[in-house]
């Protein structure tokens, strides 16, 4: 019996590699797509992701207040831009910390229920569950959507998903947009 670590990480390879064959115009394609879905979503201080590797690139999204992730140790915090290297040579920002009131989630895979299957260190999951009031939007595109996620204790769901298909209220925590 494969147990749900193996399972989990057999995911996370298959959708690297099928995010990762995508051509950078469709890439923008869905981005614009996922973004003109979420821009009815978000309110106040939003934290954005720098995407790589394919991920929905939510910087299509004109935010006023807009914050990103940085980590700091084993955790990850939200800050004020501007963006620099950062570690896992993703862009992070170096301003001062602030709390969220949204938060854009990346991920390798989601299912309808709100679960996330991300890169495996946990990082998101430890922010989410130190941000309980901050409303969850998942972006990923179409493909990344599976029937269901093996799950683990510490797993966070996000409230809403959004492909460039549209997006969808998971009632995973049952928190409704202000």
């Amino acid at each position: 019996m494969i147990d749900v670590r193996e399972q989990r990480d057999s995911l996370r390879q298959r959708l690297r590699a099928e995010r990762s064959a995508l051509l950078a115009a469709d890439v923008r394609a869905a981005s614009e797509a996922c973004c003109a879905h979420v821009a009815p979503l978000v309110h106040g201080v939003v934290a954005l992701y720098a995407a790589i590797r394919g991920e929905i690139d939510p910087s299509h999204l004109h935010i006023n207040d807009a914050v990103w992730p940085r980590i700091e140790g084993d955790r990850m915090v939200f800050r004020e831009g501007p963006l620099e290297p950062g570690r896992f040579d993703i862009p992070a920002p170096t301003g001062r910390e602030r709390q969220p009131e949204v938060i854009l989630v990346p991920g390798l895979a989601f299912d309808r229920r709100g679960h996330r299957l991300g890169y495996g260190r946990g990082y998101y999951d430890r922010a989410l569950a130190a941000c309980p009031e901050a409303l969850r939007i998942g972006l990923c595109h179409s493909f990344q959507v599976v029937e269901a996620l093996p799950e683990e204790a510490h797993d966070q769901p996000v409230d809403h998903l959004v492909t460039p298909d549209g997006a969808l209220a998971t009632r995973a925590r049952l928190k409704e947009i202000p």
